[in-house]
């Protein structure tokens, strides 16, 4: 299964450290970038990805 990344996030994942996020996003967030480390591929979308989609389950 792809990861599904709009193309900002890119430029965002070079920069993550994880600090300044809460618990929930950041949890979300190591998630995704386990599955790119892991060789996952990734597939550019335009709506909510794999990143924010983890925002919107904290509204």
């Amino acid at each position: 299964m792809t990861v599904e990344l709009r193309g900002h996030h890119l430029l965002c994942l070079l920069t993550y450290v994880g600090n300044g996020y809460s618990a929930t996003f950041s949890a979300a967030y190591d998630k995704v970038v386990e599955r790119l480390n892991s060789g996952k591929e990734v597939e550019i979308v335009r709506g909510p990805d794999a990143i924010c989609r983890a925002l919107i389950a904290e509204e």
